[in-house]
């Protein structure tokens, strides 16, 4: 029986998914994707820590009869809990089938699968790959675009710039387009003037940066994105934007520059902190990352880094991971 103003259908329904939904984009934000206590022996702390766990309220509003963007977003968050790969793999499958599914013949992705793309696509860059995500990245751009959702546009071009950016082929054509994303993301973010299209416009400008191999330019991009996603509190966006000050760092060092060592400190604590104490399941990923740019500058830390990646992703089922891991640990021994 009810003792509040509150009808039961108040706790049901889309409506109910969608106020779950947004909760749960506000608890993503505060990036709190661990759940430090154990729920048979201490419920009430568990309780507590759940109720700022953004992967409860994606997943209640999945089973709400939520959208597809609520079901991305559960399987993504479950993942950067600590989810065993295979755990997150079967639903991970069945929402790309949906969201790849033959439409009619120019036909558009409605917003919530557009969304559902986003989160699906940076999953699969998280479990080594980000190529497969090309194709939602593409039809997410052009879906969002024809339906004239600028802030969708923006987020999609520079999404598609750093997933091209990965596989650019030295062609003029393929750089060249790479650049025109990320101009058109910073067209957009100008003209609307919001904070997080700010961030992920600066994000693209790294990326063309990096590729273009001016390292100092793609340095600065990618340190103005961390600020102004820790502006808008984004501590997800503000360790992704680290991450690609990461691969900025990879490669000027693979292009011969010497790695500045605090900047790698000063990294290193950052995103190894917010692995350990918010989203164990990069730990495997950003240990690899890290190993990788401390081979250029201490090859004791590099072993000890990439072994421990190696183990974590072992622990995850992380397959891609164990084995980049145990190429680079080969390569780390040969080089001695």
């Amino acid at each position: 029986m009810w003792t509040s103003y509150r009808a039961p259908t108040d706790s049901s329904g889309p409506s109910y998914a969608r106020y779950l939904h947004n909760y749960g984009e506000i608890l993503l934000r505060e990036g709190n994707l661990r759940n430090p206590h154990d729920r048979e022996s201490d419920l009430i702390s568990w309780k507590h820590a759940a109720d700022r766990d953004p992967w409860q309220f994606f997943a209640r509003a999945a089973e709400q009869g939520g959208a597809e963007d609520s079901l991305a977003r559960s399987i993504l968050c479950h993942f950067l809990s600590g989810a065993n790969v295979a755990a997150i793999a079967g639903p991970a499958a069945a929402l790309l089938d949906t969201i790849t599914t033959p439409r009619e013949e120019g036909a558009s992705l409605p917003r919530t699968l557009i969304d559902a793309a986003f989160s699906l696509a940076e999953l699969l860059e998280l479990i080594g790959l980000g190529q497969a995500a090309l194709p939602l990245l593409e039809d997410a751009y052009r879906s969002s675009r024809k339906l004239g959702d600028e802030y969708r546009r923006a987020t999609a071009a520079w999404r598609l710039a750093r997933n091209l950016a990965f596989a650019l082929d030295g062609s003029t054509d393929s750089m060249a387009r790479v650049t025109l994303l990320a101009e058109e993301s910073r067209a957009i973010a100008s003209r609307l003037g919001l904070r997080e299209a700010d961030a992920g416009a600066a994000l693209a400008e790294a990326i063309v940066a990096s590729v273009r191999g001016d390292w100092a330019l793609a340095l600065d991009r990618a340190v103005v994105a961390e600020g102004l996603f820790h502006e808008v509190h984004d501590l997800p966006g503000e360790i992704f934007a680290k991450r690609e000050r990461v691969h900025a760092l990879i490669r000027a060092a693979v292009d011969g520059k010497p790695v500045d060592g605090a900047q790698f400190d000063e990294l290193s604590a950052a995103l190894q902190r917010f692995a350990i104490d918010n989203a164990p399941g990069l730990r495997p990923l950003i240990k690899l990352e890290l190993a990788r740019l401390a081979s250029f500058l201490d090859h004791d830390l590099a072993r000890e880094l990439a072994t421990d990646a190696a183990h974590d992703a072992q622990l995850q089922g992380h397959p891609v991971i164990v084995g980049a891991a145990g190429t680079l640990l080969e390569a780390l021994t040969k080089g001695e």
